[in-house]
């Protein structure tokens, strides 16, 4: 059927108007793993917090010239620390 949503990562349904939605899902799927290594590598052990959060969104010129425009996307957020936690 033409126009019927279909499942994809993680249960997100790919969906006319959800586009922008699934494609970050695709991105933290595709490439998840790698984000995380080089932020362990730059600033070892801990997490990265949604609660002190922000986000910046920008148009920047496609260097190639063919889509006249791309998207920027900007995240910025507070490091936690990992505690170890021993228990008795």
């Amino acid at each position: 059927m033409a126009g019927s949503p279909r499942l994809l990562h993680h249960g997100v349904v790919a969906n006319r108007g959800f586009d922008r939605i699934y494609r970050l899902y695709e991105i933290v799927a595709v490439h998840g793993t790698p984000i995380k290594e080089l932020i362990h590598e730059e600033f070892g052990d801990g997490i990265m917090s949604a609660i002190d959060f922000s986000m910046d969104i920008s148009r920047e010129p496609d260097p190639k010239g063919a889509t006249g425009s791309k998207s920027s996307c900007r995240v910025s957020s507070c490091r936690i620390k990992l505690i170890e936690h021993h228990g008795r």
